[in-house]
């Protein structure tokens, strides 16, 4: 028995150790690509690094969206990026990838490639199993779950969504340029919305957005 055991102690000792992933629980790793963040990053700041592209422009007040398109030559997916009224048309809180071609003119881009690390990992092709599996069950909603009904869409709501709300601390600039005294109120509000889409149970397309506000 203490001979088997200790072959059993061996044979663990040699096996290599798998590196288990963590969930993102903030899900802050999502809204990033090419090393920039959601909210953060310009149109300017994409036309340097996949070259310059046409923008579109639809909508007025908060229906206005300011938007330009990329094809990818590795992975082989169209990327979109997008900018809100409340975006002021500069900054970009909207990415989409797809294996879609958008109906307006987009650039191509032969050199870029997604790293792993871009979009938390995301990766079209992916089965539904494999992309839910990242993510904190809690994140995921559906109509089984009563947070469901608390978020709305200005197209059809889908069946199956991601969402993160985050709780930031304001820096102390950040609270004298609110003009915020009340340490309750001296907070950001985040919230990170993923939209996925499955053909025959492999992702085809994915709608990540980022807003922060007081």
């Amino acid at each position: 028995m203490r001979m088997i055991l200790l072959l059993f102690s061996i044979f663990a000792l040699a096996m290599p150790v798998q590196p288990q992933i963590p969930y993102d629980v903030s899900g802050r790793s999502y809204p990033r690509i090419f090393g920039f963040e959601l909210e953060k990053m310009t149109f300017p700041d994409i036309f340097a690094k996949l070259g310059p592209a046409k923008c579109y422009e639809s909508g007025d007040a908060g229906n206005y969206d300011k938007r330009a398109h990329y094809y990818l030559k590795n992975p082989g997916a169209f990327l979109t990026f997008s900018s809100g009224e409340i975006d002021g048309g500069v900054l970009i809180s909207v990415l989409k990838l797809s294996i879609a071609k958008p109906k307006e003119q987009f650039t191509v881009n032969t050199t870029v490639k997604l790293l792993h690390e871009d979009i938390g990992g995301i990766r079209l092709g992916m089965t539904r199993e494999q992309l839910f599996k990242s993510i904190p069950a809690s994140a995921i909603l559906d109509k089984s779950k009563p947070e469901y009904d608390r978020y709305t869409f200005e197209e059809k709501k889908p069946d199956t969504f991601i969402v993160f709300e985050n709780v930031i601390p304001m820096t102390e600039q950040e609270s004298k340029q609110q003009k915020i005294t009340d340490p309750k109120y001296q907070v950001w509000h985040e919230l990170i919305m993923i939209v996925p889409v499955f053909r025959n149970g492999k992702l085809i397309e994915i709608t990540i957005s980022k807003t922060t506000d007081g």
